[in-house]
């Protein structure tokens, strides 16, 4: 909600008092609520007349001066990609002989002593938070689910269960819950991925009873009727064709299943157009009775409720939640090291842009070097702006535009991937520095200089991460989605104040890998074009 914000608060009164006046904020809800249907009827008739009505096409010139224009408009642009990207580009300053006071930096509040814990009657574990500041109910729902056996078969099944999930109940078609969802102001989305059914509620504390209404049907009542199954099955193989024309999609899909392998995380979340060909009603209407299920579902709440009344309305509204069907949970297994080094190129011809992403396994999010090899990342290629791969690849050598490295983990493992996007003559050129810079870091390390900025940078924001309600919601919700203390966020401080050069360099040798990688790039290039990276 938009008076949640600072900036939210200060938006609305800037526009109110170039308008109006700042004090019509408080006056225009209650002319609003005046508002009647004889108004609106009146309005249309007087404004959406016909006669009114003034239709503009916007048609292309044909026109022999118009085409000339075009063929030098192409031939400058011919001219100038021919200038080194980072040419004649200003860059930020480094600063650095910056003092950085990190003692100085505002600590953030705390969250651990805001979350209150509670289980409902059947076993449901409620993660709470009481707020007063707007009077709202938000409601996020994890059920884990744990391996999915039915993913490995039909890549995408879950994915697909998810979209399923929104698309009409027992009671009601999709065309009727959107209307019933558009004049009360409640949302209720399902969402699913292999090891995860997530649900979201938010509406006003006046219409938690619809918000519950509406969505326990949705949850625990879908049809899966056949027209929608039909119609989302269209629209998601539309996209995946889509996508498959861009060249980032080709080197992703590519990355994460050679570095994941086998891994049920290398799976395609999204499916193939074949495997969701072979979905069936009968696939959806067993997943959801398997896996909808009270004792593997966590509920994380931010209301202006009272605990006790909030108790009170959960277990009235989940603490009866059965599901008698026999269960027994599949875990994931470990996520495989990268051995060797895998190395595929796409030739696509007519793409102004080669797409470049190189990565290897990584750490778990619980393992107890995430943070430090968190900050070795900002370092090494967290922006383009400020690190080394940015200030070198990009500004320096003017190899491309943008160059970053990233971390996705998940409980049993993750991916560090480098992505950039560069001219196909480029190509070679930026993956061996990228490599030599990698190696550095590697066999030399970090200075205290690049550890101090991070520090700066990361300490800095952790207020922004709390600045709301909602923010604080979410960070509760990822704090219980990956298994961590609740106390994690606030112990983040001084576990980043406590990192050492010492530290990273230790790790920066144990994990960054530049002998065992997959390499892939997507463009107008040959083949053969990485033969020198195997």
């Amino acid at each position: 909600m938009k008076d949640e914000k600072v900036s939210g608060i200060g938006g609305k009164l800037s526009r109110y008092e170039t308008l109006v006046g700042w004090k019509y904020k408080d006056k225009w809800p209650e002319e609003l609520k005046a508002v009647t249907k004889a108004d609106i009827q009146r309005v249309m008739n007087t404004y959406f007349a016909p006669e009114k009505v003034t239709v503009g096409y916007l048609l292309p010139d044909t026109s022999k001066k118009a085409r000339r224009q075009l063929a030098r408009k192409k031939h400058r642009k011919k001219l100038s990609s021919d200038v080194p990207e980072g040419h004649g580009r200003q860059t930020l300053p480094t600063a650095e002989n910056e003092t950085v006071h990190l003692n100085d930096i505002i600590r953030p509040r705390p969250v651990a002593g805001r979350i209150h814990r509670f289980t409902l009657k059947n076993g449901i574990q409620v993660y709470a938070i009481e707020d007063h500041t707007v009077p709202a109910f938000r409601l996020h729902g994890l059920i884990d689910t744990g391996n999915m056996p039915e993913e490995a078969k039909i890549h995408g099944l879950a994915n697909f269960f998810g979209k399923m999930m929104n698309r009409g109940t027992k009671k009601h078609t999709f065309e009727q819950l959107s209307k019933m969802k558009s004049f009360i102001p409640v949302s209720w989305q399902v969402q699913a991925h292999n090891g995860m059914i997530l649900f979201n509620g938010f509406s006003l504390h006046e219409d938690v009873d619809s918000l519950f209404r509406i969505g326990k049907e949705i949850l625990f009542e879908p049809a899966f009727p056949e027209k929608e199954i039909a119609r989302v099955r269209k629209s998601s193989i539309s996209l995946l064709k889509s996508a498959e024309k861009g060249t980032g999609w080709k080197t992703s899909i590519f990355l994460f299943s050679n570095v994941y392998k086998n891994h049920p995380y290398g799976w395609m979340a999204g499916g193939t157009p074949e495997s969701l060909k072979k979905i069936t009603r009968a696939d959806l209407l067993a997943i959801h009775k398997k896996y909808i299920r009270p004792e593997r579902t966590r509920l994380i709440v931010l209301s202006d409720f009272s605990m006790k009344e909030l108790k009170k309305l959960l277990n009235r509204e989940f603490g009866h939640w059965k599901n008698r069907t026999p269960f027994t949970a599949q875990p994931f297994p470990p996520v495989p090291p990268t051995r060797g080094k895998t190395v595929k190129a796409f030739p696509m011809s007519g793409k102004k842009q080669v797409d470049v992403k190189m990565g290897f396994r990584w750490v778990a999010k619980s393992d107890p070097n995430y943070d430090a090899l968190d900050v070795l990342n900002d370092i090494l290629g967290g922006s383009t702006l400020t690190s080394r791969l940015g200030v070198t690849i990009r500004d320096k050598m003017g190899l491309t535009y943008g160059i970053t490295t990233k971390a996705r983990t998940r409980k049993m493992g993750g991916i560090w991937f480098l992505t950039a996007k560069t001219e196909p003559r480029h190509v070679r050129k930026l993956i061996r520095e990228s490599l030599k810079i990698m190696k550095d870091v590697q066999e030399h390390g970090i200075t205290e200089t690049e550890l101090r900025k991070t520090k700066s940078f990361d300490l800095r924001i952790l207020p922004m991460l709390v600045e709301t309600p909602g923010d604080i919601l979410n960070l509760v919700t990822d704090m219980v989605k990956y298994g961590q203390p609740l106390t994690y966020f606030d112990t983040y401080y001084d576990r980043i104040m406590g990192l050492t050069v010492p530290q990273i360099d230790r790790l920066a040798k144990q994990y960054i890998n530049t002998q065992n990688y997959v390499l892939t790039v997507a463009g107008d290039v040959p083949a053969n074009i990485l033969d020198e990276f195997k």
